[in-house]
């Protein structure tokens, strides 16, 4: 294999461990690949790939808890990084820690009001709480609307989102 070769001319290169790692953990060969990515981390501690693959390992081996406190240092570390905010809001509201992943699909939509991910997520998540609570209900149509609109009404999952949130407010 040529990235295992180009792992025995630079050892030290993140990228190249990182890269390395991707292709191992898509052939589910995930100790490798976490041991790599970690390996990346070590290497240049502000490489956020590295820690997004290394929590996505950690979820599927059904340790989220460990997967959020790798988020949580890949946020403390480059906080303007959507993509961390995203998926630990994703681990949260796997866990039941709704108004946690509120609070980080929030502060993804601080930094960046058209994160797509973060409009669809949270309002999956508000709809969910609609019934108990009529203003989450009127909030997830608001985002849910907003992700239809950034997708031009073309993406299926943001489409199914907005019709559940003007169900859940009793508009259909």
């Amino acid at each position: 294999e040529r990235l295992r070769k180009a792992l025995e001319i630079a050892p030290e290169d993140h990228y190249v461990n990182w890269q390395l790692g991707q292709v191992l953990a898509s052939r589910g060969q995930s100790e490798e690949a976490d041991r790599l990515f970690r390996n990346a981390i070590r290497i240049d501690s502000t490489f956020i790939p590295a820690y997004l693959d290394v929590a996505s390992l950690l979820k599927k081996e059904g340790r989220t808890d460990q997967a959020c406190d790798v988020l949580r240092e890949a946020i403390r570390i480059k906080p303007d990084d959507l993509r961390s905010y995203c998926l630990l809001g994703d681990s949260l509201a796997e866990t039941g820690e709704t108004s946690e992943a509120s609070d980080m699909y929030r502060k993804a939509l601080e930094r960046n009001s058209d994160c797509l991910p973060a409009l669809s997520s949270l309002a999956e998540l508000l709809t969910a709480s609609a019934a108990a609570d009529a203003q989450a209900g009127i909030q997830a149509v608001g985002y849910a609307t907003r992700a239809c609109e950034l997708t031009k009404y073309q993406d299926f999952d943001a489409l199914i989102t907005l019709s559940d949130s003007h169900a859940a407010v009793g508009n259909l």
